[in-house]
């Protein structure tokens, strides 16, 4: 049974680290067709046949696919009490991010969104960041067609502080 584990979570793993990337772009859904080149190249391997390989997380209590869609949690929104914008809606696609957010995060690796202009790549992080927690600071950078390496670099030392000789990290004992 061991094995069997192994190659579902093999699959789930080289799926996004290959496929998540892809985007749709000239007119074609390229997530779509590498989903449909990998159930045609992989047969044997277990997914669903309705829905894209992206549709699918790997159950740790069953060690089984299953859809983002039953994960999607609900949420609680007061418009007297809470903005708009501290608001994530969560989506089956922004549950998928936000999972290999945490899968990144926990193991102290940076992670950076790519998109168009308002796909939501703040919203998702910001969404993130809300549930770590006090030990972690962050810092959000916008960089355009005008941000130049000298002003990137200013706007990364503008958060830190200098820990010692050479060494900068963020504000107190935080994690950045």
């Amino acid at each position: 049974a061991s094995v069997e584990r192994f190659d579902i979570y093999f699959v789930f793993a080289a799926v996004w680290a290959f496929g998540g990337v892809l985007s749709t772009a000239g007119g074609l859904d390229h997530r779509k067709l590498f989903s449909r080149w990998w159930k045609d190249k992989w047969p044997g391997v277990p997914f669903p046949a309705r829905g894209e390989v992206f549709d699918f997380f790997v159950d740790e209590r069953t060690h089984e696919f299953r859809p983002w869609s039953e994960v999607v949690p609900t949420i609680d929104f007061d418009s007297s009490s809470m903005s708009a914008s501290a608001v994530t809606v969560p989506t089956p696609e922004t549950v998928a991010v936000t999972f290999w957010l945490g899968q990144l995060i926990s193991r102290s690796h940076a992670a950076m969104l790519v998109g168009m202009a308002g796909c939501g790549k703040t919203a998702i992080i910001n969404g993130k960041l809300r549930t770590l927690g006090e030990a972690y600071a962050s810092s959000t950078i916008n960089v355009n067609y005008f941000t130049n390496a000298a002003h990137f670099q200013r706007i990364l030392e503008s958060a830190l502080e200098k820990k010692g000789g050479k060494s900068y990290g963020p504000p107190g004992s935080k994690k950045l």
